[in-house]
């Protein structure tokens, strides 16, 4: 996927940049450079002056990939007439987004590394300790143990 910097709130601040190159440069009159008498300017790096917003870093993320790569886990269910029940599938959501939005505002201040890799996470379906999974239904639980006593109840 492919962004704009401006939709990750990176703005830069040219005329400080500028401001700053030319606070570095000698002031030569005219008259010495019409006569050749001009040095050699020193060459030197001009910092990027910019302003960052990590927030909304942080919400162009969840909009633009949560229909693409986050996906919620599935409880599990008990199957109708059975003992037996469907396991839940697990989920996907993006890993770390901390380091994400470390890694997006070194790429977009970087003159070369344009390209950041974002990583997916699994998580289980079964456990609710994890964000994206949903715990067992005890409402279904409920249900479930009904008809099994039920059946238990018929075969005496």
């Amino acid at each position: 996927m492919q962004f704009d910097p401006d939709a990750f709130g990176f703005e830069m601040k040219i005329d400080e940049s500028l401001e700053y190159a030319d606070a570095q440069n000698e002031k030569a009159s005219w008259f010495s450079f019409l006569f050749g008498k001009v040095k050699q300017p020193i060459p030197f790096t001009i910092p990027i002056k910019y302003v960052q917003n990590p927030t909304t870093i942080h919400q162009t993320l969840k909009a633009a990939l949560a229909n693409r790569y986050e996906r919620a886990a599935t409880e599990t269910h008990p199957l109708v007439n059975s003992a037996n029940v469907i396991p839940g599938e697990s989920g996907t959501e993006l890993a770390n987004v901390d380091e994400a939005i470390t890694h997006i505002g070194m790429a977009l201040t970087s003159a070369t590394q344009r390209m950041v890799v974002l990583n997916v996470k699994e998580c289980p379906g079964r456990t609710w300790k994890q964000n994206c999974a949903k715990p067992f239904s005890w409402k279904l639980l409920m249900a479930w143990l009904r008809f099994i006593y039920r059946i238990c109840k018929m075969g005496r």
